[in-house]
């Protein structure tokens, strides 16, 4: 007598009808799918029987000769995919959409994929940014070992919990990240003897790194972009992200910065008195160009207007494609205040300074 385990699989009578059939297949699948946690050759064999039995042609093959298959004909192949069987029944059902990929599949064709760019701030004086510098960063970063890492039990692998709900003849498919592994289909399964993490999982990585600055580096906007040393994959096939340090030059108490040029905003050193303003007053100023000070005196202005701007050329900043010419640097820009004085002058006062003023052309 032949046998027919096809019908036991699916739990049917031999005379199911097709109906029958499809309820079956239908409970057993949602019940055995390795993405529910099912067993996975469990899961094909119900598929298998289906494919066979829901066939008219091969299912009257099956009734006459049973397992075995007709006489030399090698017995029933079951060349089918069990998960295109699946989604041709829950793909679209009820306009709803439902997205399902075996586990081991998932993890064969898991997209490649560069993390997160990490961004961090270096900051440099304004006189660095006048000459140029070099700046040593430590960079930390917490690798996983991939070495300690297996299979999330929780979601086979497959880094989401799928949920299937029935309502009347339908079956909603709900799916979430899985909680155990963060959606990464990996955990921690240390090795004590681990060289690279001690069985922890994961290790920190340290590196120096040496950033050269140019002179005259743009107060905003230069970044250096540093290959690998920002997000670390959490996957074995990712690739980290880079890390992107952003040159940012700090404010000056002497130098307000404006392009190329260097405005002066040292108000002890832009104050003068009415009198220093006509006979003129020694300035020391602190410029990045020397390690003494840039000495001028007033005088070279002539007589100082309070607000209008007086110009040192080629005392600025350096361009950033400076070629030591002096054209090749911005201006030292200079605004003085002027405070009068607030005497009354009696007319013998107002008589000598008139007097005064005609010696010097200036009537």
């Amino acid at each position: 007598m032949p046998s027919y385990k096809l019908y036991d699989t699916l739990g049917v009578p031999k005379g199911a009808s097709h109906d029958q059939l499809k309820s079956a297949y239908k409970k057993l699948a949602v019940q055995n799918h390795p993405d529910k946690g099912g067993d996975a050759e469990k899961f094909k064999e119900i598929s298998a029987a289906y494919n066979v039995l829901s066939d008219e042609q091969k299912r009257g093959e099956y009734d006459q000769f049973g397992d075995d298959g007709p006489p030399n004909g090698g017995g029933f192949h079951h060349d089918m995919n069990p998960h295109d069987l699946f989604s041709h029944f829950f793909g679209g059902m009820g306009g709803m959409q439902f997205n399902f990929h075996h586990h081991q599949d998932h993890r064969n064709h898991q997209s490649h994929q560069k993390c997160a760019i990490h961004n961090h701030d270096i900051h440099i004086s304004l006189s660095e940014a006048y000459v140029g510098t070099q700046k040593n960063v430590k960079v930390h970063t917490q690798k996983v070992c991939f070495d300690c890492q297996g299979v999330c039990n929780a979601c086979q692998g497959v880094g989401n919990i799928t949920n299937m709900i029935r309502n009347g003849p339908f079956t909603q498919v709900m799916q979430r990240p899985c909680d155990t592994c963060g959606a990464s289909g990996r955990v921690v399964r240390g090795k004590n003897n681990c060289e690279t993490c001690q069985g922890t999982g994961s290790y920190s990585d340290d590196k120096k790194i040496t950033i050269e600055i140019p002179k005259g580096t743009p107060s905003k906007g230069l970044a250096v972009n540093v290959p690998h040393l920002g997000e670390q994959p959490k996957r074995q096939q990712d690739e980290a992200g880079d890390l992107i340090l952003h040159i940012v030059v700090d404010d000056d108490n002497n130098f307000k910065r404006v392009g190329n040029n260097l405005h002066l905003i040292n108000k002890e050193l832009t104050s003068l008195t009415f009198t220093e303003s006509v006979l003129g007053k020694d300035i020391a100023i602190p410029h990045f160009s020397t390690s003494e000070n840039l000495n001028i005196n007033t005088k070279m202005f002539g007589i100082v207007a309070p607000g209008k701007e007086y110009i040192i050329a080629g005392k600025g900043m350096p361009h950033a494609d400076n070629n030591s010419s002096l054209s090749a640097y911005g201006d030292l820009v200079i605004s003085f205040d002027v405070t009068y004085p607030t005497a009354t002058m009696n007319d013998e006062h107002i008589s000598v300074l008139s007097e005064a003023f005609k010696a010097v052309g200036m009537s």
